[in-house]
């Protein structure tokens, strides 16, 4: 998680609440949760948290294993392909969607080749367009040895498996499009890990979508005082997944909140009794 602070920063992108912050903080360097944000010993989806520190730590399952967390997941993934759309027409980029379902002519029928690009763009020079398909790896720490801790070598080996798992699902829609006549067209596989790093195609996407960008900032939107265009958007970005990273472990907790409430009322009234014999 990279960020910095940013005065008169626009609502919204890069703004972070005290608990957001320190479960993310705490997840980030693999420190213990802050109390608020840790979850019940067993987990809602039946998993026992595992008490082998050398392979486990909090919050490792709820992030990466806990299958209950997939509709999380699932809405950070669709607030990422937002948060590029809107990245997008801020570079001057055309015709910018997310979620175009009719876009690959396999709709019909079973293929399962079939594709729904999470964000179509079109640069505003070149005419050339953008297929990008999103994808967030979250298993760092998972269980699985095949996609886990064991098999997590390196920093971004995860985007590399992103980008590469990316590019052979979608090699069959992008040659039904070029068979259409579409030729200048270019698939991003925008692979990002939970941490924050970023694929090689991300990276060269981005920096390329900043070369079309008119970058001189307007002081009355931006205040003489904000970041540049580029650094904006890449904090925007990493706020982005340490939000949702937190929003993960905290939503681990929420499901011990009536417990812990009628133990916090307990100790009260006991409290209150111990006081009335004094």
């Amino acid at each position: 998680m990279d960020t910095q602070a940013v005065p008169w920063q626009r609502e919204g992108y890069c703004s972070l609440s005290n608990t957001v912050y320190r479960t993310a903080f705490a997840r980030r360097y693999r420190l213990t949760r802050p109390r608020c944000a840790q979850g019940p010993n067993t987990c809602k989806c039946g998993k026992k948290h595992s008490a082998d520190l050398f392979r486990r730590h909090d919050g490792d399952h709820d992030e990466a294993d806990c299958k209950s967390r997939n509709g999380i997941k699932q809405q950070a993934h669709n607030f990422l392909a937002d948060t590029l759309k809107q990245f997008l027409i801020e570079c001057g980029f055309t015709s910018v969607s997310v979620e175009h379902k009719y876009w690959d002519n396999a709709r019909v029928g079973d293929d399962s080749s079939r594709r729904v690009p999470d964000v179509l763009a079109t640069h505003p020079t070149t005419g050339r367009e953008y297929v990008i398909d999103c994808r967030i790896f979250w298993n760092t720490m998972s269980d699985s040895s095949s996609g886990g801790y064991a098999s997590y070598t390196t920093t971004g080996v995860g985007c590399l498996r992103g980008e590469a798992q990316k590019k052979r699902s979608w090699e069959k829609a992008m040659k039904r499009k070029m068979a259409e006549g579409y030729d200048d067209i270019e698939f991003v596989p925008f692979s990002i890990e939970v941490g924050g790093v970023w694929g090689p195609a991300a990276r060269r996407f981005f920096d390329g979508c900043l070369d079309a960008a008119n970058t001189d900032r307007d002081i009355d939107f931006y205040h003489w005082s904000s970041q540049s265009f580029g650094d904006f958007w890449k904090d925007a970005l990493s706020v982005l997944m340490a939000r949702e990273r937190a929003r993960i472990g905290l939503a681990a907790s929420k499901g011990d909140w009536p417990r812990r409430i009628a133990a916090y009322a307990r100790d009260e009234q006991e409290d209150a009794a111990a006081y009335a014999d004094s």
